[in-house]
């Protein structure tokens, strides 16, 4: 019998064999401040109703759709896996904890960066973890994971910088004799199962397919590019902010927005200096898609806040400083018009602070907690050129029908089969995650 100091933790539940208390207990330790705040903007239940037990969560989930919980403590790691036809269908342990996990998603993420700009060496390192993290985390759920279509990632801890899309399982079905997991199905997430309830439970516009564009690109920051020639794809510049990195104008940010335009006849585009921050308040709500192609960073210099650049607002000529910071607090606070779908086009989109409740508050959270059902964000530094190829094949596929976890999949799987030469590495596709509902 396990004695319990407090409240009982995932892994004494599960000693206990009391799986859907183990669930329960994960659940409510994760993202309640962006559950709340999400409640608040929706008129949804107030705290300790709707979407708590592991029944609410099986009837929040869409057939073909598997859950896939984790629960990172400091001794082990546990997986949960939920579908709506059978429930709990399985779940397993591991014993690595929370220190040694992050560790090795550390060492992904460098050998990630390594084989972007360094090359063989480092991609075989990438190559050894991606199949590693498969193993220990994924493939005692093969099962589960083949009768689905589509899995729904509930990250914890360092998982939440994990590429879950880059990760390597063997396939006698595959024509290199493995996969990445993109190629088998495609992938969404959410910071929390409950989250993912309350986000189902609101009512939803009976017209599916996305419309109407706003995009902000091509933003002015003071420091222009050599001109010549595009760069090399593993020289060009990340679209990451703050005065550290000079903020370099973004050549790939322009093109893509034109191009992406190019699908939809109600469009509405802010480039240059009309990119301000001003413009993206003054949006007049029922925006189907906000589209931001800029500098984004993890932790602006002088602050905690996740933030995306704009053009600066100008007086008398001259550029007011950090007018177009775009800090995550002002997205919580409402500024923001609530979009259906915002997909952030910048460096480290998807990342924030480390917070007690398990979530990462980034940019993407802050857009869902601000009321939008989809949100498209990158785990690291991305590639400008690159990524304006990749947003060209999502809305190509999105503008056809497809959801916006099946048309980033779409794009992905054209940058993994050739299209653009040598973007088929995972540096310039894996980033990008679906956060939030996958229609």
């Amino acid at each position: 019998m396990v004695e319990a100091q407090g409240p009982r933790t995932v892994g004494q539940w599960l000693l206990l064999g009391d799986t859907e208390a183990a669930f329960r207990a994960l659940e409510r330790r994760r993202g309640q401040a962006l559950l709340q705040l999400r409640r608040q903007r929706s008129g949804g239940p107030e705290e300790g109703q709707g979407g708590d037990s592991l029944s609410d969560v099986r009837a929040a989930l869409d057939p073909g759709t598997l859950l896939l919980a984790f629960a990172v403590e400091d001794d082990a790691t546990h997986v949960f896996a939920i579908d709506q036809a059978k429930g709990l269908s399985k779940s397993h342990s591991l014993a690595i904890g929370a220190e040694a996990l992050a560790a090795e998603v550390d060492n992904l993420l460098a050998a990630v960066g390594g084989a972007r700009h360094e090359g063989t060496q480092h991609f075989d390192r990438f190559q050894e973890l991606a199949r590693w993290f498969y193993r220990e985390l994924l493939s005692p759920l093969d099962g589960p994971i083949e009768d689905s279509q589509r899995l729904l990632i509930v990250p914890d801890g360092a998982l939440h910088r994990l590429p879950f899309s880059c990760l390597i399982r063997e396939s006698e079905r595959a024509p290199r004799g493995e996969q990445y997991l993109i190629e088998w199905k495609s992938l969404f997430s959410v910071v929390s199962a409950r989250f993912y309830a309350d986000l189902k439970s609101e009512p939803r516009s009976p017209i599916h397919r996305y419309s109407r564009l706003v995009a902000f690109g091509d933003a002015e920051y003071g420091v222009a590019m050599t001109d010549g020639p595009l760069p090399s794809p593993l020289t060009s510049p990340g679209r990451i902010g703050g005065e550290r990195h000079g903020r370099q104008a973004l050549p790939g940010s322009g093109r893509e927005v034109r191009a992406i335009a190019g699908y939809f006849d109600n469009h509405r585009l802010f480039l240059g200096k009309d990119a301000t921050k001003d413009n993206l308040w003054d949006l007049e709500a029922g925006v189907d898609i906000l589209h931001l192609s800029t500098h984004g960073q993890r932790f602006p210099e002088g602050t905690r806040q996740a933030a995306l650049f704009l053009s600066p607002r100008r007086q008398g000529g001259d550029a007011i400083p950090d007018s177009g910071r775009l800090e995550v607090g002002e997205i919580v606070a409402g500024h923001v018009p609530p979009a259906r779908l915002v997909v952030l086009s910048a460096c480290d989109s998807a990342l924030g602070p480390d917070r007690d409740d398990g979530a990462s508050l980034g940019l993407g959270w802050a857009f869902l907690a601000n009321g939008a059902r989809s949100v498209v964000t990158s785990l690291w530094r991305i590639d400008d050129h690159r990524t304006a190829d990749l947003m060209d094949r999502f809305y190509a596929s999105l503008a056809a029908g497809e959801s916006p976890a099946d048309a980033l999949r779409s794009a992905q799987l054209d940058l993994i089969q050739g299209y653009g030469d040598d973007a088929s590495a995972p540096p310039f596709w894996a980033a990008f995650q679906v956060q939030g509902d996958w229609r």
